[in-house]
């Protein structure tokens, strides 16, 4: 009987994270003038991948769609920083305190963090520490680190650097500060999207022999069944359908080392067999990390082909 109230709270959770997640897709789809019919692009603009310069005045460079963390305990700061990063089309996660952050880093991959400095349960000066320790994991050691603080003097911003942030604002912050802080830290970022170790292209187009044509067309075909393939694995989740679900999977799991996906492969990897052995809390979790990175890849793809037909209805 336990086991089977733990079935359903495990469940449960998995439906409101799916749900939240599908309403930040919709907002995200939305602010980017995307029409989808069931899961797949109708139509869409390789440079939806970046914020649009008119979004931003005076932004110096384009900014790509980054895998932003917030790490705020305060609501209306929350708001306001996500009216400006959904604005830039940014990927947006948000963490109530330190705690929460290291939790969410040591799970999920993200390229950049904003951090608050005054944070209940662990304040952000000694999350960094934590994060520059090892502590969330090593792909989590050398990220970008963001100060959001009320201290404007020059003493505290010493204290944020020495803790291992990289830069830091002083609140309020504005748009364009936002903008320009995440401007410079991309400089420092490597490859497309700042996930360099997304995709293995070299090892894919030695085994099509040199195809680009065969290539372009399975990042096509990926793009077209891949929200199919992980509303499938979701659906039979939370049916406790897990021999579906592990089907699908193994399905997916083929179809990103396909097209070379390398990053949502060794997740979905972790999934499979986290379904194969109906370990449910890691398979709700893992099903979080798979849905945001295959929504990054999905990113990535189109601005691979950069051929979509635009909008004109």
């Amino acid at each position: 009987m336990a086991k089977e109230r733990h079935l359903e709270k495990a469940l449960l959770e998995a439906r409101r994270r799916i749900a939240e997640l599908e309403n930040e897709l919709d907002s995200l789809r939305r602010s980017h003038g995307v029409a989808f019919v069931g899961d797949s692009p109708k139509c869409r603009n390789a440079e939806d991948s970046y914020v649009k310069r008119d979004a931003v005045p005076g932004l110096p460079i384009k900014i790509r769609r980054l895998r932003i963390l917030l790490v705020e305990d305060s609501h209306d700061n929350v708001r306001v920083i996500r009216a400006f990063l959904d604005r830039m089309g940014q990927n947006l996660t948000v963490a109530g305190n330190g705690h929460e952050a290291m939790e969410l880093l040591s799970s999920e991959p993200f390229d950049l963090v904003l951090m608050d400095v005054e944070l209940p349960i662990m304040n952000g000066l000694d999350a960094t520490r934590h994060i520059r320790s090892g502590a969330a994991g090593e792909a989590a050691r050398d990220l970008p680190i963001i100060a959001l603080t009320a201290h404007a003097e020059p003493g505290f911003r010493e204290l944020c650097r020495e803790a291992g942030m990289n830069e830091s604002l002083a609140k309020p912050v504005s748009m364009a500060q936002i903008a320009q802080a995440i401007a410079h830290v991309q400089d420092g970022m490597p490859g497309s999207m700042a996930s360099h170790d997304a995709f293995d292209t070299e090892t894919v187009l030695e085994a099509l022999d040199g195809d680009v044509a065969l290539l372009m067309e399975l990042y096509r075909i990926f793009i077209r069944t891949a929200p199919q393939r992980l509303e499938e694995i979701e659906t039979a989740v939370a049916e406790g359908n897990f021999a579906l679900a592990t089907h699908v999977a193994h399905a997916f799991k083929g179809n990103t080392a396909t097209i070379g996906a390398t990053r949502l492969h060794a997740t979905i990897v972790e999934l499979h067999e986290a379904l194969m052995t109906e370990k449910i809390e890691t398979a709700a979790s893992m099903l979080t990390t798979v849905r945001n990175e295959t929504a990054i890849v999905l990113d990535m793809l189109l601005e691979k082909l950069g051929d979509t037909p635009p909008c004109n209805e």
